[in-house]
């Protein structure tokens, strides 16, 4: 499972697949797409519903799940070595980057309300990624969407001094910080609510904070062994904890109505962390070998983007067939995000990734 690395050459190779991350992708990003198809559509997912309202929760099992990423592959390898830290770094941004400007300038053409003026002044933001660090932008132009790529990246800047620095702490010192982590994050949103302070959904701070957490969590999933690792990593481990979290989150939702997704990272946070011990050792040989599965993945960020434009497309059709029926808007506004997301990844993110590895740049 873990990265190969090569202390010779001293160069990053990539892992061997590990289906249950794959998956795991692939559910965040459904979730997210339920959830704005719910927000947007007007869709519903019958028992599902509520659980869906809130569906909001995904970004937190997606940061922890980035951060345990990019621990499985970057784990043996020196990233303060100068030349693995710049291949570090570019690797983060072609995958990211272009797909992101693109979706940006296709937003502020054809669905912007903000003035010539207005965009002009945001551009050095937005280009640096540095959005999220402003709370106040996150209804402005495409910020409401595209702020976890903000997050994200700031977390890839400081991850291989993270790396570094957990390298050289104990197992038990790791245990505690990761304890310490996960009390910051939660409590974090009952002061935001107690004292009415500004959102913290898309505070970088808060999310590196859950970065963190996958990174630690993979360190310790990778390193351990024994009849506790045992338990965690197993399907019993697994189910009970995907079950506690559609459950309770559906609970809390229909019963006490709280819609502050962090808040409800009392329960999602947990429970998406005790999946990652089983997620991380998963093996189903049949879906290890599936192309579709794989695809999928590689189209999730894409798939992120693509819901940017779904909504309108989807209104459209929807009054093209004369039919609004719920059936038809949830077949409509999916088949359109994942045509959508295809093309961006074919020929945008794709097409950048090759070229960087033609030109040897990563």
């Amino acid at each position: 499972m873990n990265a190969k690395y090569d202390g010779h050459i001293n160069e990053i190779q990539s892992p061997n697949r590990v289906i249950g991350l794959d998956l795991l992708r692939i559910a965040l990003a459904l979730l997210i797409y339920m959830f704005h198809s719910w927000m947007h559509f007007e869709c519903r997912y019958s028992y599902l519903t509520s659980f869906v309202s809130v569906g909001a929760i995904a970004m937190t099992g997606f940061f922890l799940l980035s951060g345990y990423s990019m621990r499985l592959v970057y784990g043996k390898t020196n990233l303060m070595d100068k030349n693995n830290l710049k291949i570090f770094y570019l690797k983060r941004v072609v995958g990211i980057i272009p797909l992101y400007y693109a979706l940006a300038l296709m937003y502020v053409i054809f669905l912007g309300t903000e003035t010539l003026r207005e965009n002009l002044l945001l551009i050095p933001i937005e280009a640096l990624c540095l959005q999220s660090t402003f709370s106040s932008l996150f209804s402005v132009t495409h910020n409401s969407g595209t702020w976890f790529i903000s997050c994200i990246m700031l977390a890839y800047l400081i991850y291989p001094f993270m790396q570094t620095i957990f390298r050289h702490l104990n197992n038990k010192i790791k245990i505690i910080i990761l304890f310490l982590l996960v009390f910051i994050d939660i409590w974090a949103a009952i002061i935001s609510i107690k004292f009415d302070t500004a959102w913290i959904y898309e505070n970088p701070f808060y999310r590196i904070i859950e970065f963190t957490c996958g990174l630690i969590v993979a360190d310790i999933n990778i390193s351990y062994d024994g009849k506790i690792m045992t338990i965690l990593r197993s399907w019993g481990i697994l189910l009970l904890t995907a079950a506690s979290l559609v459950v309770a989150i559906s609970v809390v939702r229909y019963y006490a109505g709280i819609t502050n997704y962090m808040l409800l990272n009392v329960i999602a946070l947990p429970c998406f962390l005790l999946m990652l011990f089983p997620l991380g050792y998963l093996s189903i040989p049949i879906l290890e070998k599936s192309r579709i599965i794989s695809y999928l993945s590689k189209i999730s960020y894409a798939f992120f983007l693509s819901q940017f434009f779904v909504w309108k497309i989807g209104r459209w059709m929807v009054n093209l067939i004369g039919y609004d029926y719920n059936w038809i808007r949830v077949f409509l506004s999916l088949s359109c995000c994942v045509i959508i997301s295809i093309l961006m990844y074919e020929f945008i993110q794709k097409p950048c990734i090759k070229f960087a590895k033609r030109k040897a740049i990563i």
